[in-house]
């Protein structure tokens, strides 16, 4: 832990499997953080000095990409029950719990699996259900949900494309993310199958290379992933995870654009973007516009470097947080003035 996050080693809190299986430091930590999201069974961290006083402790965002991307590989069996590791660095001042994958073979399995229900005491999963239950934390995770499923993202499927193509990597994510692992250690499977290919074999023919490794592959890259981004995010979807309202979509998601240049967005009928350029949410806790955000009306100019926050609102309803950070090229006063966007620039 020290190595990865820094700190000295002497000061890590490190759990593995469960609230007792300390592996460094201690599970004081720990152990009170388990009770602080069940104080009152559940329901202190329902409200926002509860949601607070967890955030002081433990890295809310770390913990949903961490059960995010478990509930989209369908990780079951022995999980959470155990197979994962949590840790904190108890002597630095702003450290959290964060939570860290481990031993997850039993995933990629079920194209159907929902494991969003999981909820074993002491583990992430817990703390996971439930923060759940908090309006603030559901708008978060939904967000979260937003940057891995969404423009690109991790675990982007094009829905119009979404089966694995070698040639067209973009329109999938998990699976070209997945084939280029897969790759990599391909030649290595077979010195595996030497040796313990079939060490567990009683009849029939010896796992290799040709005959289980590759079909097994090909099924998690043509079956499983063109279909698991979808039911993965109705499954969010159907226990408020992710909101039912779409998200704005950008005429182009970040990156270097020239000054001046105009950004339009899209959202669902009958709803109100509301965008900010400041790096500012512009939907407040609780759930009112922020006063710093705007109404997207028409074309948005770039002029400076920036990154554009947006949200859909349908009524009362919010959708996930849209964000793409541009890098505006340099310009000239005279290009400025050239360009006449006088009231833009101060």
């Amino acid at each position: 832990m020290a190595t990865y996050e820094g700190g000295d080693p002497d000061d890590w809190d490190v759990m593995r499997h469960n609230q007792n299986n300390v592996q460094s430091g201690n599970n004081a930590g720990w152990i009170a953080l388990r009770d602080l999201v069940n104080q009152s069974s559940g329901t202190y961290v329902q409200t926002q000095a509860g949601y607070d006083a967890v955030k002081q402790v433990l890295d809310v965002e770390n913990l949903c990409d961490y059960m995010i991307m478990n509930l989209f590989t369908g990780f079951s069996y022995d999980w959470p029950g155990s197979n994962w590791y949590s840790a904190d660095d108890r002597a630095t001042p702003g450290a959290k719990w964060k939570m860290y994958s481990w031993d997850a073979e039993h995933s990629l399995k079920d194209v159907n699996q929902n494991s969003t229900g999981f909820s074993t005491n002491g583990s992430p999963a817990r703390l996971y259900h439930r923060l759940r239950q908090n309006e603030e934390f559901k708008v978060l995770f939904g967000d979260r949900v937003h940057r891995s499923f969404f423009n690109g993202g991790p675990l982007y499927v094009n829905p119009q494309s979404p089966a694995w193509d070698p040639q067209n990597p973009q329109n999938n994510r998990p699976a070209a993310l997945y084939a280029q692992l897969a790759n990599e250690i391909e030649d290595g499977i077979i010195m595996e199958s030497a040796r313990w290919g079939d060490a567990f074999v009683t009849s029939g023919p010896p796992y290799t290379l040709d005959n289980f490794w590759m079909v097994e592959r090909d099924r998690i890259l043509n079956q499983y992933f063109p279909q698991r981004a979808g039911i993965v995010l109705n499954q969010f979807r159907n226990i408020d995870l992710y909101p039912n309202v779409d998200a704005p979509v950008f005429s182009q998601h970040g990156g270097t654009v020239p000054a001046g240049f105009t950004l339009t967005a899209s959202g669902p009928a009958g709803g109100t973007i509301w965008y900010t350029l400041d790096g500012s949410d512009p939907r407040l806790q609780g759930g009112a516009v922020s006063g710093a955000a705007q109404t997207w009306i028409g074309p948005v100019t770039l002029i400076q470097s920036t990154t554009v926050k947006a949200r859909t609102l349908v009524g009362n309803d919010w959708s996930a947080l849209n964000e793409a950070p541009f890098l505006v090229e340099g310009i000239s006063v005279n290009e400025l003035l050239a360009k006449n966007v006088n009231g833009i620039v101060d």
